[in-house]
């Protein structure tokens, strides 16, 4: 009759093999944290592409929880988004774009405001490549929520400062009519000499169409003595657009009242008429002079 192996035998057996195949408990631990080291000098090196590489390695091997995959995707956002920036500062560097650079970096703006100090580093950035070609004439930066409910009922700008209705800045303006006919704000233009630059600019953000027939703008750039410059802009889409007008030579759009002349541009007035007994309901931003440029 064969004898089997007693139990104290099988045991000892499990527990060797056990010993000799299985890693000790805490061994997981220092490869996770030896990995994290590396990839915080990677990091700290701004060695940003091979920290993405190191931190989708370190997600597969070592997040465990839904918390811990967070924490990384955090890491290679902040990676992703640090690496972006850097390649839009070289690139300008090496050849001077600065429409394209501008547009580049207002997009990484937008995408990762969570990121606050990146994108604070990334607006620096623009700003100073914005001001090569760029003359700001109104960012709606400095406009006020109005407190008191009477003067409020009277007024038809106000501040937005919800991310996804601001291009440029931290907040842009809500300009409304509660009654519908026209409404009109004026801007005085500090920079006298518009003919130095190629494009009037701004970014409008209509809500919804107004029936059948369309918002319209008016445009008003005055040089004095009775003489301006103005242009009309029908508002018939929905969502945002830029207004990208051209000021000079043949391709100019706009008209003339009197005779006026670029280099001496004083006031803008602005104008939205809308059909009567309705409200038109729009956002504005960014309301600038360009020059044409890359």
């Amino acid at each position: 009759m064969a004898i089997g192996p007693s139990p104290w035998r099988t045991y000892l057996g499990v527990t060797l093999s056990l010993l000799l195949v299985a890693p000790p408990f805490h061994q997981d631990d220092g490869k996770k944290e030896a990995a994290m080291t590396v990839i915080q000098a990677l990091m700290k090196d701004k060695n940003w592409k091979d920290a993405v590489k190191k931190l989708k390695s370190y997600k597969r091997k070592y997040a465990k929880t839904g918390e811990e995959e967070a924490k990384v995707d955090l890491m290679i956002d902040r990676a992703k988004t640090s690496q972006q920036l850097a390649k839009i500062r070289a690139e300008y560097q090496k050849k001077a774009r600065p429409r394209k650079a501008s547009e580049a970096l207002r997009k990484l703006i937008r995408k990762h405001g969570d990121l606050e100090d990146l994108t604070a580093e990334a607006k620096t950035l623009l700003e100073a490549i914005r001001s090569v070609y760029v003359y700001e004439i109104e960012d709606f930066e400095d406009l006020e929520e109005e407190k008191d409910p009477k003067v409020k009922k009277r007024r038809f700008m106000f501040p937005v400062t919800d991310p996804k209705f601001v291009q440029h800045g931290e907040q842009s303006c809500r300009w409304t009519s509660v009654f519908g006919g026209s409404t009109a704000h004026g801007f005085q233009v500090e920079e006298q000499d518009w003919s130095k630059y190629d494009f009037f600019c701004m970014w409008i953000y209509n809500e919804r169409k107004a029936g059948k027939r369309p918002i319209h703008m008016r445009l008003e750039a005055t040089s004095g003595g009775g003489h301006s410059y103005s242009y009309w802009q029908a508002i018939d889409w929905v969502g945002w657009r830029e207004i990208r007008i051209p000021l000079l030579g043949r391709k100019s759009r706009f008209g003339k009242i009197g005779n006026p002349t670029w280099k001496s541009i004083g006031y803008l007035s602005m104008y939205f008429d809308d059909m009567p007994g309705h409200q038109f309901d729009m956002i504005i931003d960014d309301i600038r002079l360009e020059k044409a440029v890359k």
